[in-house]
């Protein structure tokens, strides 16, 4: 188990006050390299398709990379800070859960809450550490996960430029951008609600 309890007392004590931060990379320069890296690789060793579609994936992926971006600033901005009451229920049923214990997957008692969220939740704490920061990067990554399965079902039942839209929009919409660092299980459910969608 990698839970360092003094941070997470520090997390919870200060927070109010937004003077606890963990040091979280900057993804500005990691961004920059990855679609610098890939547009050239993209551009020049995809020789078999057209120019649209050309077009089109790198529409995607600059799409993709704001989202990422605009999501990791929020997250940067909100790490060490309290979490929600509804997230700090998902915390505590992480934590709590262990699954080699004689009552495994169950050994939360997690009541009405959403049991797979939860064992995702303690995935994260399992290979990142228990912290508030780690529950809002689930969030995070489902964020991400919802944008992509929508350019997927826009593209699918739509076409090309309804799926580009519905993921821009998607990707810059202010609420969406601060629910993605708020540690609550609605971006997982509309992942799952999107693949059910999809396939």
């Amino acid at each position: 188990h990698f839970s360092n309890p003094f941070v997470d007392i520090i997390e919870f004590i200060i927070a109010r006050n937004q003077s606890v931060k963990q040091v979280l990379p900057d993804l500005t320069r990691i961004l920059s390299i990855i679609l610098l890296f890939t547009v050239t690789l993209f551009l020049f060793f995809s020789k078999d398709t057209s120019g649209s579609e050309k077009l089109t994936r790198v529409f995607f992926l600059l799409i993709m990379l704001l989202a990422v971006y605009l999501r990791w600033n929020e997250l940067v901005q909100m790490a060490g800070s309290l979490i929600d009451g509804d997230a700090r229920g998902y915390y505590r049923y992480g934590e709590k859960m262990d699954l080699f214990s004689q009552q495994g997957f169950y050994s939360a008692q997690f009541e009405k809450r959403e049991p797979l969220y939860i064992l995702i939740v303690k995935l994260f704490f399992f290979i990142f550490g228990v912290s508030g920061t780690h529950l809002r990067l689930v969030s995070f990554l489902f964020s991400l996960v919802t944008i992509y399965l929508t350019y997927k079902v826009g593209r699918v039942w739509f076409n090309e430029v309804v799926g580009l839209t519905a993921a821009c929009i998607l990707a810059v919409h202010p609420y969406l951008i601060q629910l993605s660092s708020r540690g609550l299980r609605a971006e997982w459910f509309a992942s799952l609600v999107l693949l059910f969608v999809y396939y």
